[in-house]
C-alpha cells in the first residue's frame, strides 16, 4: 500500500522493530497513525514547558520564556526522547498484538 515505508519508518523509530512489508496489516497501520499523533502532540505541549531558571524567576524571565517557547514551537518539527519513550512504554501491548492482527 502506499505509505508502507512511512509506518515502517513510524514503528522502527518508536518501538525498534525492523518490519517487512508482509507483515504490516491494518491495525499496525492505524496504531503507527495513532502513536505519531500523539507524539506531535506531546512535543507541541512539552515546547511549552518552562525550563529550569537558576534564580527566582521575575518579568524578564517570564518574557523570556515567551520567547524561547515561541522558538521552541517553530523550529524544526521534532519528537521529545521523553514523548517517544512514554509512548513506546504505553503502546508497546497494542503494538504486539497488532502485528498479530488481533
Amino acid at each position: 500500500m502506499p505509505g508502507d515505508e512511512r509506518v515502517i519508518e513510524i514503528i522502527k523509530y518508536f518501538f525498534g522493530d525492523e518490519l517487512s512489508p508482509n507483515e504490516l496489516n491494518d491495525q499496525v497501520r492505524d496504531l503507527a497513525a495513532e502513536v505519531l499523533h500523539k507524539a506531535l502532540k506531546m512535543t507541541k505541549l512539552l515546547d511549552l514547558v518552562p525550563r529550569p531558571v537558576g534564580a527566582r524567576p521575575g518579568v524578564s524571565w517570564l518574557l523570556e520564556h515567551a520567547v524561547e517557547s515561541v522558538w521552541r514551537r517553530h523550529q524544526q518539527d521534532k519528537i521529545y526522547k521523553i514523548a517517544k519513550d512514554t509512548l513506546r512504554w504505553q503502546y508497546r501491548t497494542q503494538y504486539q498484538m497488532a502485528k498479530m492482527g488481533i
